[in-house]
């Protein structure tokens, strides 16, 4: 995870949001994880979320069903998907379809 990025990132979002004069709901998507919590992980979490730049609660974790989607074309929905990698998907979908919701009723 480059840390630095996620930084440098946010603060565009943010003088974004200051020439439009309205509010980017922008989030952190942790992607390519190790499937064992790091120490180094856990402080990236913590070093963002202290930085009030909001991270989504799902993480997608680096598995061989995202890299076999290049060969095959079979996403994890696909019945001999991986169930985790399913899941993990899902989870950062409805998150974000969470994030549209209130920002449509806000409009």
């Amino acid at each position: 995870m480059d840390l630095q990025e996620v930084f440098r990132t946010y603060e565009v979002v943010r003088r974004a949001e200051k020439m439009l004069r309205r509010s980017i709901p922008a989030r952190v998507a942790l992607t390519q994880m190790s499937p064992l919590q790091s120490r180094v992980a856990q402080h990236a979490r913590q070093e963002i979320q202290s930085a009030d730049i909001p991270v989504l609660r799902t993480e997608i974790i680096q598995r061989a069903a995202y890299q076999a989607i290049h060969f095959t074309g079979a996403t994890p929905s696909h019945p001999d998907g991986d169930p985790k990698a399913l899941q993990e998907v899902a989870g950062a979908l409805g998150e974000l379809l969470e994030i549209l919701a209130v920002q449509q009723e806000e409009v």
